[in-house]
């Protein structure tokens, strides 16, 4: 399976790439959910070759730290969404994500 290649190939050598690797696991995803037997979330989450990719990734942003380590991410996170963004969505109108601001 693809999946299971994809997931050597990305600890050993050793990907580099956040998006690379986010984009992986979600094609890993896809082709879990397209077998015929899949049984759902709880196969996905114990699926050997996602977790290795789900691993590389958190040590390359340095997740596998402390606790101390996730609350100041939340934090940080917690203190830019709420300074609400204005994106523009190519239509004519604006949008924070999530909430249409306004539509010409």
């Amino acid at each position: 399976m693809k999946r299971h290649r994809d997931a050597l190939f990305i600890v050993d050598p050793g990907a580099c790439n956040p998006s690379g690797i986010a984009h992986s696991i979600i094609e890993a995803c896809r082709e879990m959910r397209a077998e015929p037997n899949h049984k759902g979330t709880d196969e996905i989450r114990k699926d050997p070759a996602i977790r290795l990719m789900v691993y590389q990734l958190a040590y390359l942003t340095g997740v596998t730290g402390t606790f101390d380590d996730f609350e100041a991410c939340m934090k940080e996170c917690k203190a830019k969404e709420a300074k609400p963004t204005e994106i523009d969505d190519g239509m004519g109108g604006t949008y924070r994500p999530g909430v249409i601001l306004s539509v010409d």
